[in-house]
């Protein structure tokens, strides 16, 4: 699921969009978080989604943020290497 939620990512926002994969079992706190539900994303400490992407709520965050500082938004995949 990881690797189809980044591929969606890619096609929505393009290879150049920041997006910072974050493995959850390298830190116990985010393995104690998650567990087993991901992959999750995030934009700083607001989840947008879990196991799917929600193009709904991607398309809000970026399209609120204007077009300068939507570029320096970075958003997290958390997923699990297994």
């Amino acid at each position: 699921l990881c690797v189809d939620m980044l591929a969606v990512l890619r096609s929505r926002l393009g290879a150049d969009f920041p997006v910072a994969i974050v493995d959850v079992d390298d830190d116990p706190a985010l393995r104690a978080q998650y567990g087993e539900h991901v992959p999750v994303l995030v934009a700083g400490e607001t989840e947008l989604c879990r196991h799917r992407l929600d193009a709904a709520k991607l398309t809000s965050l970026l399209y609120g943020v204007p077009e300068e500082p939507r570029m320096q938004t970075v958003v997290k995949l958390l997923g699990t290497r297994g």
